[in-house]
């Protein structure tokens, strides 16, 4: 499997930290925004980086 590169965006740096707050607390984290920001690689990123969290997607 290849590997990717993630680039360090401030989205990644916001998101990380909130769902970092939310698993500190053992709450849970709502992130949304517009398409294409970089939510899902970077929710996606965290728990490559943390295997003890839940990643759920959710579609309406």
């Amino acid at each position: 499997m290849n590997k990717v590169e993630i680039a360090h965006t401030q989205t990644l740096d916001d998101i990380i930290m909130a769902v970092s707050f939310a698993e500190a607390a053992g709450d849970i984290s709502l992130i949304y925004g517009d398409a294409g920001l970089g939510k899902t690689v970077s929710l996606k990123q965290y728990t490559r980086m943390h295997p003890d969290v839940i990643y759920i997607e959710f579609y309406k």
